[in-house]
C-alpha cells in the first residue's frame, strides 16, 4: 500500500505558476496563468479546466523558453482546441493574441496542447482559454 505526501489540493485554475528562471542579473521571474476557459460541446466547462490545469507547467516552459530569447514577451495569448468526442485534441490554433509577433512561443504552446487528452464525452467540443504571460511581481 502506498502513501503520499502532497496536500491533494492541486493548483487554483486562475493561480500564478513561478518558472524559478533568472536571466543574468535579472531578479525578474516569468509568469504564466491561465482564465476564462470556455466549452462548446460535449465537454463541461470544469473538464476542461481541470486538462488545462494539468498541462500549465508544460506551457510555462514554453513560456520560459521564448522568454529567453524575447525578455518583454508579455500579453494574453488565446489558445482554441477543437476535440474529438474521443477525448483527443483534432486541432490546437491561437486566437486573439496581444503577445505581438512570438512565432517560437506560438508553435510550441500548440505543440504541447495537441499532446493533451480530455475525458471522453457524448460530442465533439471547442476549448478555450487564456493564457497571460507577465513578469513575476504585475
Amino acid at each position: 500500500m502506498g502513501s503520499g505526501s502532497g496536500s491533494g489540493r492541486g493548483m487554483a485554475d486562475d493561480r500564478e505558476l513561478d518558472l524559478g528562471l533568472r536571466r543574468g542579473h535579472d531578479a525578474r521571474l516569468p509568469s504564466l496563468r491561465t482564465v476564462g476557459a470556455t466549452a462548446t460541446g460535449g465537454l463541461t466547462r470544469a473538464q476542461v479546466q481541470r486538462v488545462f490545469a494539468r498541462g500549465r507547467a508544460t506551457l510555462a516552459s514554453c513560456y520560459a523558453g521564448a522568454v529567453e530569447a524575447q525578455p518583454d514577451l508579455v500579453g494574453r495569448l488565446e489558445l482554441v482546441l477543437a476535440i474529438s468526442a474521443s477525448g483527443a485534441v483534432r486541432s490546437a490554433t491561437c486566437g486573439a493574441s496581444e503577445v505581438g509577433p512570438a512565432p517560437e512561443l506560438e508553435r510550441c504552446m500548440l505543440v504541447v496542447a495537441r499532446q493533451w487528452s480530455f475525458p471522453a464525452s457524448n460530442g465533439a467540443t471547442i476549448a478555450t482559454h487564456v493564457v497571460v504571460l507577465s513578469p513575476a511581481g504585475e
